[in-house]
């Protein structure tokens, strides 16, 4: 489980479905609402991840394939776009700190 801003918990379950290493994972995901009391729809999602590199930089980029529009939807309007860029922000950085350390 997760806080939110106000203290709201929430979390994600999920099954990996497939790996091809350095290239790509897919896995369910579907939305505890713990006590935030908001719905993301019933169906989990499907998300792909894949991994390219392009002249030693990876390039990661995510699907989410959500059972229906409004599965859709009412994800949107829960901010998972700022959680999502939040969580991206936070692994650049943590990235660079690593490559920094190795130098």
């Amino acid at each position: 489980m997760s806080n939110d801003e106000d203290g709201m918990e929430f979390g994600f379950t999920g099954d990996v479905l497939e790996v091809v290493p350095h290239a790509k994972i897919v896995h369910t995901q579907a939305f505890d609402p713990g006590n935030m009391g908001v719905s993301m729809g019933g169906e989990p999602s499907i998300i792909t991840v894949t991994f390219d590199e392009i002249d030693g930089i990876t390039n990661v980029a995510t699907t989410i394939k959500f059972a229906s529009q409004a599965d859709r939807d009412a994800a949107l309007e829960t901010g998972m776009t700022d959680g999502m860029e939040t969580s991206y922000t936070r692994l650049d950085d943590e990235l660079a700190k690593m490559k920094s350390e190795q130098m």
